[in-house]
């Protein structure tokens, strides 16, 4: 959780407490197979701090095995 520092974003925190809980999870309960994918910020345009780009995890080019296209990020914005 450490590593994501810098502007404060609420989405970034919460995706990596959550592929935190998803490692402990498998782990614990290895009987039970987790099926999660990547998660790809969808938000990085509107973040109200500036993004960390780069040097977020979910950012769209951080993850190389699933990028986001402009009308992907158009349709999640309301």
């Amino acid at each position: 959780m450490a590593e994501i520092t810098g502007p404060g974003c609420c989405k970034a925190y919460l995706w990596k407490a959550l592929d935190l809980a998803v490692d402990f999870l498998r782990r614990s309960f290895p009987q039970y197979p987790l099926r999660v994918g990547p998660v790809t910020c969808l938000w990085f345009e509107r973040h109200p701090h500036g993004c960390r780009k780069s040097k977020c995890p979910y950012w769209p080019g951080t993850n190389p095995l699933k990028e986001v296209s402009h009308e992907t990020r158009n349709h999640h914005h309301h």
